[in-house]
């Protein structure tokens, strides 16, 4: 059922700290929405920013209601923030390092309605109510994606340089090499302070893809490759991942590889946006039996897996359209979660209480990633290490929660014995993870009673059992 002939008031809020360099494209696609201006209010949560982003936005986007705070409160708070001045019937979420395509908000309306319908129609209790739905949302560039084949497997790959001298990203500075994909046989990918992988080790075909600049597709390749057999024969080639019968559709190097080090540079000048392929970043989220989230579809080919609007555990942070309602009864994110896995708390607590969420393929977002945050740094691996263990807390059973505080305290033993046997053998590693998992450990001890309160109320107004959140268990 279409329902373009309503349009209701939105709120699209953005939280931006020091992000300056992602507001001019994120508010040029914003303002080249197919929606109806006077129906949208914009807002930008400043957390602080030393940057300039305030007046920047001020002086290029007067449109833009600006909400500047006085540090940075972190992604929860900040969105926090800006539900309580948003007047809209449903809230759009964008984070700061996103552009959004056109029928992106009309999309997102188009499911909501559709689904508040549907629900209204299907549950005459009102049980089950719309809550609400995420985009597919890719990565900001197309990718093209190569294949290396050796005919001698498991040869060592080491001081791997992988460059661009002709290739510039004119959208914002966000390094190329940052961007480029290790999808299949790379083990372990490891990088170096500016963004180089640094060692690693690949299979018989292994693939990588390489982001792809429509306004300037001639790149260099460059990469050092050493081998532990002579005469090994070395071959790439751009690929088609989505016919299997037809895999490989063009050669683009050949070599013979020497025993040792060997230089690979391949020059890449033809127009590529015709081998280039989207590459998923999340069609929302799913989770397992530990309540490990992962993205749906994540670091995949955009090769039309998914296509139908359906119902979803919770949607990714990164971009979501939010009924008010659900915002009215449940409540906010958690203030205390700075920034990741407050999506699937929020959402956790909705569905105990019978709110449904929906993925919508017909809504696209492209998204830089860990723009203004680095994935698995220090704060990134203790944010999440905690959070999820709040979450449990607040919303799960107990064996759920008891079953993984043992792991984690397990984990803790396993950490520290491994690095005490390092020492003895003469080979002491840096183990930063160690740090932070005793971190957590004993902050815990603080914040499990703090959020004794929530668990209580959360698990008191429950109208959803726990086996139909088991339901949503996946095997990763």
């Amino acid at each position: 059922m279409n329902n373009y002939n309503y349009h209701p008031i939105i709120s699209i809020i953005t939280v931006n700290f020091n992000g300056k360099r992602f507001l001019k494209d994120l508010f040029n696609s914003i303002a080249g929405l197919e929606y109806p201006r006077e129906r949208i209010q914009t807002i930008m949560v400043d957390n602080g920013s030393k940057d300039n982003s305030c007046d920047f936005v001020r002086e290029n986007f007067p449109w833009v209601n600006i909400l500047r705070l006085d540090r940075n409160y972190g992604y929860s708070s900040g969105n926090n923030e800006g539900f309580k001045i948003a007047d809209g019937e449903f809230i759009a979420l964008i984070n700061n390092d996103c552009i959004v395509e056109k029928k992106w908000l009309s999309e997102l309306v188009n499911a909501a309605v559709d689904n508040v319908a549907a629900d209204k129609k299907a549950d005459k209790k009102n049980c089950q109510k719309f809550g609400a739905v995420c985009p597919k949302v890719l990565f900001f560039h197309s990718y093209l994606p190569l294949e290396f084949s050796i005919d001698k497997a498991n040869a060592k790959i080491s001081n791997v340089k992988i460059k661009s001298k002709s290739l510039e990203n004119n959208r914002s500075a966000v390094k190329l090499n940052e961007s480029i994909k290790y999808l299949k046989g790379f083990l372990p990918v490891s990088r170096d302070n500016i963004g180089y992988l640094s060692s690693w080790t690949f299979s018989k075909n292994s693939l990588i893809a390489i982001p792809v600049f429509s306004k300037n597709p001639g790149f260099t390749l460059e990469f050092e490759i050493i081998s532990e057999f002579n005469s090994s024969k070395f071959e790439i080639f751009i690929i088609n991942p989505e016919d299997n019968e037809n895999r490989r559709v063009k050669k683009v190097h050949e070599c013979v590889l020497k025993d040792g080090l060997n230089n690979v540079c391949i020059n890449f000048n033809d127009n590529l946006e015709a081998y280039s392929k989207d590459i998923i970043n999340s069609c929302g989220l799913e989770i397992n039996r530990n309540f490990y989230a992962r993205d749906r579809g994540f670091n995949s080919f955009d090769d039309s897996q998914f296509v139908n609007t359906e119902e979803i555990f919770s949607p990714s942070g990164s971009s979501m359209l939010i009924n008010r309602a659900l915002l009215d009864e449940v409540g906010y994110f958690d203030r205390d979660f700075f920034t990741y896995y407050e999506d699937l708390d929020l959402f956790w607590r909705a569905r105990l209480k019978g709110w449904k969420v929906y993925f919508t393929p017909y809504s696209v977002v492209r998204h830089y990633h860990c723009g203004t945050g680095r994935e698995w740094s220090y704060s990134f691996t203790y944010h999440v290490l905690r959070n999820r263990l709040i979450a449990i807390f607040k919303s799960g059973w107990w064996f759920l929660f008891f079953k993984n505080c043992f792991s984690f305290f397990v984990s803790i033993l396993a950490g520290i014995s491994q690095y005490l046997y390092s020492i003895l053998r003469g080979k002491k590693q840096d183990r930063p993870d160690i740090r932070v998992r005793l971190r957590v450990f004993f902050e815990l001890f603080y914040w499990l009673p703090k959020k004794l309160f929530y668990r209580i109320m959360n698990r008191r107004a429950a109208v959803i059992k726990d086996r139909e959140i088991k339901k949503w268990f996946k095997n990763f």
